[in-house]
């Protein structure tokens, strides 16, 4: 069986611990490689923010050696350490690059959640990389939290919808996860009819027949995407569809249910649309406090 590769994208050292610990905690250890990365920002927003607080780029250097009780754990680890790369530059350019070579299979990489002015200065890694980048992505947000590294069974709840992405998504998921250790709840959130039928057609339609129809269409998604997942031997515990916004539901749905992991495809379109329209899989990233995995066509 050919290994996954996957990239790791570390910064903060006190932060890096989680991100190292998610991605061990999800993926299956006997059957991935793992590289570090650590990006060293050289562009005049970053100088200018540590200049002015130098004492948070001395903490900064002095906890760097924090990297290396991370690299003893992964090379006494299940995983295959491939090492440490170091790189100067800007952090989202550097790390779409590297990926783009097409050596690596998975990145994995933290969401800072900076507040208004750090963002319009510094801009957001992660934002740039899921949006930009072609490599799938697992996004651990600042705000989780992970005590052990030992073997746990864990859950995942995956948005599915009618897209080639979501369709690519199934069929590889199993690259990505440790599919013994996981159970898989399927959620389709379902346009509302008002908002693709005007409200004054309601009346000239049948609108129980469509929403009936829908159903079905949903239904049927659902058992198409549980079968694809099965091939792979992954488990299917649940399987539902309800109407709403897809993002907020996902959020919402994960963490009531209390999922581990929640995972959705990558809607293609051109740059500029993603960048000013946005999508569901930044929206679940940016709010979840779950980890998110974003599968995308390689």
């Amino acid at each position: 069986m050919v290994k996954t590769r996957i990239l790791i994208a570390i910064d903060e050292p006190g932060w890096a611990k989680t991100i190292v610990h998610a991605a061990y905690n999800f993926i299956d250890r006997k059957n991935s490689e793992v590289t570090l990365l650590n990006v060293i920002e050289t562009n005049i927003a970053e100088e200018g923010y540590f200049y002015s607080k130098p004492e948070k780029f001395i903490e900064h250097e002095a906890e760097k050696e924090n990297f290396t009780l991370l690299e003893n754990f992964l090379e006494n680890s299940e995983v295959d350490y491939k090492g440490f790369i170091y790189k100067e530059g800007n952090a989202a350019e550097t790390i779409i690059k590297l990926t783009e070579k097409g050596e690596y299979d998975l990145l994995v990489i933290g969401s800072h959640n900076k507040n208004a002015i750090e963002r319009l200065l510094l801009g957001s890694v992660a934002y740039k990389v899921t949006r930009f980048g072609k490599t799938s992505v697992l996004v651990v947000d600042s705000k989780y939290h992970i005590e052990t590294s030992e073997i746990k069974p864990f859950s995942i709840l995956m948005g599915v919808d009618t897209s080639d992405d979501s369709f690519y998504a199934a069929e590889n998921l199993w690259k990505f996860i440790d599919k013994d250790r996981t159970r898989v709840t399927l959620l389709n959130v379902m346009i509302e009819p008002s908002l693709i039928i005007p409200p004054d057609a309601y009346i000239y339609l049948d609108m129980d027949k469509i929403i009936q129809e829908a159903c079905l269409v949903s239904e049927n998604l659902l058992d198409l995407t549980a079968n694809k997942l099965e091939e792979h031997q992954i488990k299917v515990v649940k399987k539902y569809h309800v109407e709403g916004d897809a993002a907020a539901i996902i959020i919402d749905e994960a963490e009531e249910n209390r999922h581990d992991l929640i995972v959705v495809g990558s809607h293609g379109g051109g740059k500029l649309s993603r960048w000013l329209l946005g999508s569901v899989s930044t929206k679940v990233y940016e709010h979840a406090k779950q980890p998110v995995l974003i599968i995308k066509k390689s």
